[in-house]
């Protein structure tokens, strides 16, 4: 869901979920952050750009994965939002 490169102490996270406008979904948040921590981490890592696939940067949330969530019990969305 996400792409990372380094080039010339610069990484680049891109979200890559274009036929979802990059909207955010809770897979896509993990990869978000997990990559993010780990750019901070690496001293050779100087600036991040965050960037999106096609043609949004990012949507917002995944209305599909919303509507998928309204079926949940509140302990499954505690799970979710905490993971």
């Amino acid at each position: 869901m996400i792409k990372y490169e380094i080039k010339n102490e610069i990484g680049i996270l891109t979200l890559n979920r274009p036929e979802k406008r990059n909207a955010l979904h809770p897979e896509l948040v993990r990869q978000i952050k997990a990559k993010v921590k780990e750019a901070v981490e690496d001293e050779s890592v100087k600036v991040l750009i965050i960037t999106g696939e096609g043609k949004a940067f990012c949507a917002g949330a995944d209305l599909e994965y919303l509507n998928e969530m309204r079926n949940y019990s509140s302990l499954q969305n505690e799970k979710i939002q905490e993971s």
